[in-house]
């Protein structure tokens, strides 16, 4: 049988959370983060919080508190809206001439509408990037064959 740990975990908002867990402390840090509810709404921004964690022990038949740790854990992302899709897909692309970018676009949600709008701009970002090496290496082959 596994050992149980018991933490209080302080989140920004002074909500303290109890947790019997098998994990460790930092694994506290981030369940109190998953249950405050906070979340993170951009990739690139991502919203992270500093929850403070006491291990909970004891002595004399009374519960006493450890010291203090504090865990900056990142809020999970939040469901993609299309203003976030519109701006995530902008970023993702503008490493591209336009002509690459409408058709990077379209074979991303070819490729990945059925898992979400999260989903396509990753496949946009990935596909922009290798693309963008092999432009960069086709334009320097021509601008050299012009010489």
């Amino acid at each position: 049988m596994r050992e149980m740990n018991h933490y209080v975990a302080i989140t920004p908002d002074g909500k303290e959370r109890f947790f019997e867990t098998d994990g460790d402390a930092p694994h506290a840090a981030e369940l109190a983060c998953r249950q405050s509810g906070v979340t993170s709404h951009r990739r690139a921004e991502p919203t992270v919080l500093a929850i403070a964690v006491h291990k909970i022990t004891l002595k004399g038949g009374q519960s006493v508190r450890g010291p203090k740790n504090v865990y900056k854990i990142s809020a999970p992302l939040a469901r993609m809206t299309r203003e976030d899709y519109d701006i995530e897909m902008k970023d993702a692309l503008e490493c591209l001439p336009e002509e690459f970018a409408a058709w990077v676009s379209m074979e991303a949600n070819d490729r990945g509408h059925s898992s979400g709008m999260e989903e396509v701009v990753l496949i946009a970002t990935n596909m922009a990037y290798d693309l963008s090496k092999t432009i960069d290496g086709y334009t320097k082959r021509i601008a050299g064959a012009k010489q």
